[in-house]
């Protein structure tokens, strides 16, 4: 008789037959698991997570920063921007028409709902700023992902550990 834990779950699984028994002291079999382990028997670690389950992880850390704001002041403006690629396209966009029209401004809802009215020179300074930093997260992101499809990172504390911007 052998048992394998289960990633995160209170469970365990017999290895004879795959069952799946719950962390029950009424339950005969995990009863049965308790008198093995005492017996100086050691399960089976649970698998690491698969590579999708890791690049998955990874992405999400990377989307998570994206979407998260971060304060910029610039060209006599400051910001709460997040870097979504929504935003980074806003940006670009308002960028473009504050190179031909730099004295012109608009108003910009920033992140915590608040109006500022912003120049078209000072969306041509504030545009590259938030790509700098997308693309910070990028480049923690992109040799992460190489790495798991390499088989080289096979944890989820390795992606935790790498240099996020912050």
């Amino acid at each position: 008789m052998s048992y394998s834990l289960i990633a995160n779950l209170p469970f365990v699984r017999r290895d004879s037959d795959g069952a799946t028994i719950p962390d029950d002291p009424h339950n005969s079999d995990w009863q049965a698991y308790q008198s093995w382990l005492a017996a100086g028997n050691i399960p089976a670690p649970a698998p690491g997570p698969t590579q999708a389950q890791l690049i998955g992880y990874g992405k999400a850390k990377g989307d998570s920063l994206l979407a998260t704001a971060r304060k910029y002041t610039a060209a006599g403006a400051t910001l709460l921007i997040d870097a979504t690629q929504g935003t980074r396209t806003d940006l670009g966009d308002l960028a473009q028409w504050g190179a031909t029209n730099p004295t012109a401004s608009t108003n910009w809802l920033d992140n915590d709902d608040g109006v500022v009215q912003v120049t078209g020179a000072q969306f041509v300074v504030f545009a590259p700023l938030v790509g700098t930093y997308a693309l910070s997260v990028y480049a923690v992101l992109t040799p992460l992902i190489l790495g798991v499809k390499a088989g080289t990172i096979t944890t989820v504390a390795a992606i935790d550990q790498a240099a996020w911007p912050v």
